[in-house]
């Protein structure tokens, strides 16, 4: 899951795998490419222990998850975590694409009278263009938020942060495969 050391802040990756314990961990970030090709790229890791959290930030604009198997070599009863979008944050409303395309649709995210409201747009229409391109059958979960009402956050939850999340989150698909092992990654 995302996990900001402060509001506005870019996610480190945070896991707890206490309920499937694993002895190692990686971080992997989702990498579609332009001929319709896609997986799972190792970035970080092995971390050992069933919890941790990353020292580095995330790449904005990317999926990540976390995979736990039982050896170092990454290859024996290895699972899967849920998923997390890595917010894009532009710093003006300037660096926002007029234009995105994805394999369905464009979308301009520049409709919105605000900066927030554009970097949610931006952000679902980012998140649309990696899937629509693939086959989300294979994909896991997406995280589940610690709300799910804007209107009553839970204390030490920004309101900007969480309403790109909630917008992001609702924008990922839900037809996905439940968390299972994983032999691949």
């Amino acid at each position: 899951m995302c996990k900001r050391p402060a509001a506005g802040e870019a996610c480190l990756t945070a896991w707890d795998f206490t309920a499937t314990p694993r002895a190692f961990h990686w971080v992997q970030r989702f990498v579609p490419n332009e001929i319709g090709n896609y997986g799972w790229q190792p970035i970080a890791g092995p971390f050992a222990g069933v919890t941790g959290v990353t020292d580095e930030s995330m790449e904005e604009g990317f999926l990540y998850r976390v995979v736990g198997c039982k050896d170092k070599t990454g290859s024996t009863d290895c699972v899967g975590s849920t998923v997390y979008w890595a917010p894009l944050r532009p710093k003006s409303i300037d660096e926002i694409p007029e234009r995105i395309d994805t394999p369905h649709a464009y979308y301009k995210p520049r409709l919105g009278p605000g900066w927030l409201e554009q970097v949610i747009a931006y952000n679902r229409a980012m998140l649309k263009k990696v899937v629509y391109s693939i086959d989300m059958s294979s994909m896991p979960p997406m995280t589940a938020l610690p709300f799910d009402d804007l209107r009553y956050l839970p204390d030490g939850i920004d309101l900007e942060d969480a309403s790109i999340d909630f917008n992001v989150n609702s924008a990922y698909p839900k037809q996905v495969k439940p968390i299972r092992r994983i032999h691949d990654h």
